[in-house]
């Protein structure tokens, strides 16, 4: 953070994210999922692979984005009990799949962090949705077919080829087969990238109101 936001390390105090409170709330969990579930029926049963990429801004046009994926092709990979669902960052606004698919969609009604919890497995980019999905251990893939166009235009506080909590793709074929291994596990998540959320994260519990309520209080703000 101290890095990403530019400002003294002994400024930065590891309390927690407020918000990720949600995700150890048994009944919020619950009825978001029942709210996701009457929105988009389809999704239901279903092995549910969320892609959540965030934004370009490679020429100076944040709304549009194609990603070098192969939807006829991912479609026909895709099992029966199977759906892709893409949940774009806001500000996109182009049509990104190039025609219909029954287990393809694009979701735009509801927030990432509601269609993780119906989720199997995240696959996103350079997107900070990762750190959110951490705390639901489910796996994540980070596909970064635009990785060097990417740091050239915004850069990154993490190296991405090295400290990334789950396998990196820059290839589409690569993605399918790292996706395909994950099916075949039933989506476990490998203990390498348990192992490294622990070293990320100070706190993983619904605390994190609490002791950013107490730290405020105690400042005398």
């Amino acid at each position: 953070y101290a890095d990403a936001f530019d400002i003294d390390v002994h400024k930065v105090r590891a309390l927690g994210c407020p918000r990720t409170d949600a995700f150890f709330d048994k009944e919020y969990i619950e009825s978001t999922r029942q709210k996701v579930y009457a929105g988009h029926p389809e999704l239901k049963g279903k092995q549910v692979i969320v892609y959540a990429p965030t934004f370009r801004d490679l020429r100076g046009d944040r709304s549009f984005f194609e990603p070098e994926l192969d939807f006829a092709r991912l479609s026909g990979q895709l099992k029966k009990d199977q759906m892709f669902v893409i949940c774009p960052h806001p500000v996109m606004k182009n049509d990104i799949v190039d025609q219909a698919y029954d287990n393809i969609q694009v979701i735009r009604d509801f927030s990432t962090n509601d269609l993780m919890l119906v989720s199997d497995m995240l696959i996103t980019d350079y997107s900070s949705v990762c750190w959110d999905v951490c705390y639901l251990d489910k796996p994540v893939l980070f596909y970064q077919f635009d990785y060097d166009m990417y740091m050239q235009a915004h850069g990154s506080y993490l190296d991405m080829e090295h400290e990334l909590f789950g396998e990196r793709y820059t290839e589409y074929e690569k993605l399918i087969d790292g996706i395909e291994e994950y099916i075949h596990n039933e989506f476990k998540e490998k203990e390498e990238y348990t192992k490294l959320k622990d070293y990320y994260f100070e706190y993983r519990d619904n605390d994190n109101s609490k002791r950013t309520y107490e730290y405020i209080i105690s400042k005398g703000y």
